[in-house]
């Protein structure tokens, strides 16, 4: 993620420094997550399949057509405290499949990533996240 988000980031970085504010290190910024903690992810949680916790409904008071309803916190902050700073993304479910699209910084909703979909094998998917691999 830290490739993708760099550009922003450093554009950021860019916009401080011209307007006279206290600056920090751009690489503080891009890519600084951590995983979400296997009691989140690993079953019997079923976060990563279709009864997520939606962080960004649940903690944040969002307006309807806010593009960040419906899509699950993948990535945490390095803090620590998943609020601070997470990476969302739509998870979708079929009898085979597990797709993740759309990916967004909560924080940062101009961030555009065009990563396109991931596409899962429901079944190894599964078999992850139940540590049986």
């Amino acid at each position: 993620m830290r490739e993708v988000e760099l550009p922003f980031a450093q554009e950021e970085y860019n916009e401080w420094i011209t307007s006279g504010e206290d600056t920090r290190k751009v690489d503080l910024i891009a890519g600084d997550y951590s995983y979400l903690p296997p009691k989140m992810v690993m079953f019997p949680s079923k976060h990563l399949l279709d009864e997520p916790y939606r962080i960004a409904e649940e903690g944040f008071i969002l307006k309807p057509e806010d593009s960040c309803r419906g899509k699950t916190a993948i990535l945490g902050c390095t803090c620590g405290i998943l609020e601070c700073w997470f990476l969302l993304a739509r998870i979708s479910l079929t009898e085979t499949t597990v797709t993740w699209s759309d990916f967004q910084q909560f924080h940062r909703d101009w961030w555009t990533y065009n990563l396109g979909s991931f596409i899962f094998a429901r079944q190894d998917y599964e078999l992850q996240l139940r540590g049986t691999f």
